[in-house]
């Protein structure tokens, strides 16, 4: 791998991490921050049913199918840290009764 494949990959790496941060944040300060996470899954699978990527051969429809993947394995990190920011919250509420 190349020194500038790898500062995309970084690249990358940190903007997923961000998205996730920043999703994940905005979530847990919703009444439902689950349910919360879940519609922004749906909005997105709804606009991604209309993603057309170049001239529609298989590449295009193997880089839309990554790119749903992909995103899917980032809401289900998001919807697990925000479960997890639920328990922290429910156990910290607990030990304060």
């Amino acid at each position: 791998m190349t020194e500038q494949q790898q500062h995309l990959e970084a690249r990358l790496i940190a903007l997923e991490l961000l998205f996730r941060g920043m999703l994940a944040g905005i979530s847990s300060r919703c009444a439902d921050p689950v349910a919360d996470v879940e519609r922004m899954r749906d909005e997105f699978n709804s606009t991604a049913a209309g993603l057309r990527i170049g001239a529609g051969d298989d590449h295009a429809e193997r880089m839309r199918e990554l790119i749903v993947a992909r995103v899917d394995e980032n809401f289900t990190a998001i919807r697990d840290r925000v479960l997890r920011d639920m328990e922290i919250e429910a156990a910290k509420a607990g030990k304060r009764n």
